[in-house]
């Protein structure tokens, strides 16, 4: 019963709201700031990377033979 409702309701909607609903198109979303976030936050992390990789190999400017020579 309930499938027929809606199938009733849907034959009985004017051809005009059709027409104009497949002719409008939607409006396009401002994405920049989404944009910019994101590169905002993968500048983030590679500066974190790399504060943390320093700290795990720390450079110091030696080769790490030992000092033989």
């Amino acid at each position: 019963m309930k499938e027929k409702k809606i199938f009733d309701a849907l034959i009985q909607v004017c051809g005009k709201y059709i027409e104009v609903a497949r002719t409008t198109q939607l409006e396009k979303q401002a994405m920049g700031w989404k944009k910019w976030a994101a590169i905002a936050a993968c500048i983030v992390i590679g500066i974190i990377g790399v504060l943390l990789l320093q700290n795990i190999f720390p450079f110091d400017g030696s080769t790490g033979s030992g000092g033989a020579g």
